[in-house]
C-alpha cells in the first residue's frame, strides 16, 4: 500500500508547513531521529515558521503592525530584543501616556485571542496546534512582562501553576483578561483620585480669589462713599456762597496759630498754604483729630486731594486710639 503524500489532507495554503495526520507519516519517520535533539529543534523551528506566516498574512492591521512584527520576531528567534525595542518606541511615541499604555495592554490580549481563533481556520494537526498556542501565549506574556512588569509577574505566576500541575489551563485567555480588568480598574481609580484632588485644589483657589475680589469691592465702595460725601459737601457749600473764598468771610486772625497743629501738619507733609488755611479756622490739634468731620473740612475750600489726605490722616489717628 503506497504511503500518502504529506500535506494532501490539508485544505489551506499552509499544508506544506504542517505534516499530514496519518499513520504512514508516523511510521516513516526514523525513530532515532525522532528521539534526537535535532528532530525536536527542527519541529520547533517549523512550528515557529508556521505561526510567523499566519501572523504575517492574517493579523496585519496597521495600528498593530509594529507590535505584531515584534511578536513575530520573538517567536522566530526567541529573543526579547525586538519586543523591548518596539515597546520603547511605542512608549516614546505615546509620550508615556498611561491611558495609551493601558490600551496597548488590551491590544496584546485581543491579539492573542484573535490569533488563537484564526489558527482554528487552518488545517493544523492538534498536537501542533497545542504547541503553537503555547508559543503564542509565551510571546504575549513576554510582551506584557516588558510592558507592565507587575501584571506580567501575575501572569508568570499563573504559568508556573500550569507547569506544576502538568495540565495547561483552558481558560488562559479569560485569566489574562481578568488580570487586565483588575489592572485597568486600579489605574482608573488612581486617575479618579488624582482628578478629585485637582478639583479640590481648584475649588480652594476659587474661594480664595472670590474672597480677594470681595475685599477689593468693599475697599472700592468705601472710597466711592468718601468721594460722594465730599462732592455733596462741595455742592452744599457752593449753594450757600458760590465763588466766595472763605478768607473773605472770616476775619484775619490776630492770635498765634496752635503750634502743635502746625507741627503735626508739617509732619504729614502739608504745605504752608494749607497750614495757614486750617490755622485761620482756629483749630487746636486735639479738636482737629477728635471732633472735626469730613463736612467741616470740605468747607475749607481746599483742593480735593488735600482734603482726602487730611481726612485719611485724621482717620488713621483715630483708628490707633484705644476704644472708649
Amino acid at each position: 500500500m503506497a504511503r500518502s503524500e504529506p500535506g494532501l489532507a490539508l485544505t489551506s495554503s499552509y499544508s506544506n508547513l504542517s505534516p499530514d495526520v496519518s499513520e504512514g507519516d508516523h511510521s516513516s519517520v526514523d525513530s532515532s531521529g525522532r528521539d534526537g535533539g535535532f528532530y525536536l529543534l527542527r519541529k520547533d523551528s517549523e512550528r515557529r515558521t508556521t505561526l510567523v506566516h499566519i501572523l504575517s498574512q492574517d493579523i496585519n492591521q496597521e495600528h498593530l503592525k509594529q507590535l505584531a512584527s515584534s511578536l513575530r520576531n520573538y517567536i522566530q528567534d526567541n529573543s526579547t530584543n525586538s519586543i523591548k525595542d518596539t515597546i520603547a518606541r511605542l512608549r516614546t511615541g505615546f509620550e508615556y501616556d498611561p491611558t495609551a499604555m493601558t490600551e496597548l495592554q488590551l491590544a496584546l490580549y485581543v491579539f492573542q485571542e484573535a490569533v488563537s481563533m484564526n489558527l482554528k481556520t487552518h488545517s493544523i494537526q492538534p498536537h501542533w496546534m497545542f504547541a503553537i498556542d503555547n508559543l503564542l501565549r509565551a510571546a504575549v506574556q513576554e510582551a506584557i512582562m516588558i510592558l507592565s512588569p507587575e501584571l506580567g509577574a501575575n501572569l508568570a505566576g499563573m504559568k508556573e501553576d500550569e507547569q506544576e500541575s502538568g495540565v495547561p489551563s483552558t481558560n488562559s485567555i479569560k485569566s489574562i483578561q481578568h488580570a487586565y480588568r483588575n489592572s485597568a480598574s486600579a489605574e482608573l481609580h488612581t486617575q479618579i483620585d488624582n482628578l478629585e484632588e485637582d478639583n479640590m485644589r481648584l475649588l480652594q483657589q476659587l474661594v480664595q480669589i472670590n474672597q480677594s475680589y470681595g475685599n477689593l469691592l468693599r475697599r472700592s465702595l468705601d472710597d466711592k462713599k468718601v468721594q460722594m460725601e465730599l462732592l455733596q459737601s462741595f455742592i452744599a457749600t457752593s449753594a450757600v456762597s458760590p465763588g466766595s473764598p472763605i478768607k473773605n468771610r472770616v476775619p484775619d486772625i490776630h492770635e498765634p496759630p496752635d503750634e502743635e497743629l502746625a507741627a503735626w501738619l508739617k509732619e504729614k507733609q502739608f504745605d504752608q498754604e494749607t497750614i495757614d488755611v486750617i490755622s485761620r479756622e482756629q483749630y487746636l490739634l486735639e479738636d482737629l483729630l477728635e471732633l472735626v468731620r469730613l463736612e467741616d473740612l470740605s468747607k475749607l475750600q481746599l483742593r480735593s486731594g488735600i482734603i482726602y489726605r487730611l481726612w485719611r490722616a485724621i482717620l488713621n489717628h483715630r483708628d490707633k486710639q484705644p476704644k472708649r
